[in-house]
This record gives structure tokens, sequence and C-alpha cells, in this order.
């Protein structure tokens, strides 16, 4: 993963703590990244186009390969031919190209 320490231009951090990637948008981490592998979005409740930006932002940035869209106002993740409804916790695997459930060990 490489070392860019900014995402966007506006209430955006970049931090890194024990091996984990986080970028922050004002005061929520909407993209968490665990063992340079399990990736863990969250909106914090913003349904917001910033909030998806910056979770792409951080993929292209980072390559981690996955998208963040919308349909109408429903939100989507996809990796691969992975897609899944967004949901605040969902976690990708970036190794696997997949999206998982929920993976309690990595959070």
């Amino acid at each position: 993963m490489a070392q860019q320490q900014t995402v966007g231009t506006h209430k955006t951090t970049v931090a890194v703590d024990n091996d984990v990637l986080m970028v922050t948008y004002h005061n929520t981490v909407v993209v968490k990244v665990t063992n340079n592998r399990y990736v863990t979005l969250n909106s914090g409740g913003w349904y917001t186009n910033t909030t998806k930006t910056r979770m792409n932002q951080a993929s292209r940035q980072y390559g981690l390969r996955y998208s963040v869209y919308q349909v109408d106002f429903t939100w989507y993740v996809s990796i691969g031919d992975d897609i899944e409804p967004y949901y605040d916790g969902i976690v990708i695997d970036i190794e696997e190209g997949t999206i998982s459930r929920k993976l309690k060990d990595i959070n």
C-alpha cells in the first residue's frame, strides 16, 4: 500500500496506526484497511456524495480495487464481479476480491 497522506482536500485525514490505515472524513473513519487486506467501510450515517467520493478516492489512491456507487437512493459496493448493497461495517477482502458479510476478528 502506497503511503500518501491525503485523500481529497476538505476535512479529510489519513493516518496509519499499528499497520492499520484509516481515512477519516470529518470525524468518521470512512475507510479502514487492516493487515493490508481487509477494508471496512463506514459512512457514519452520512450517505452523501462526498462520503462516497472519499471512499472511492481511498480505493484509487491505495489500490484497493473496490467501488462504492449509487443507483436511485441505494448504495452498492463492488469488487470484481462481487456486488453487495452497502451497509456500515461492510468488509472487503481485497486479496480474495470478495465482499464479506462481517469479520469481527479484524475490527
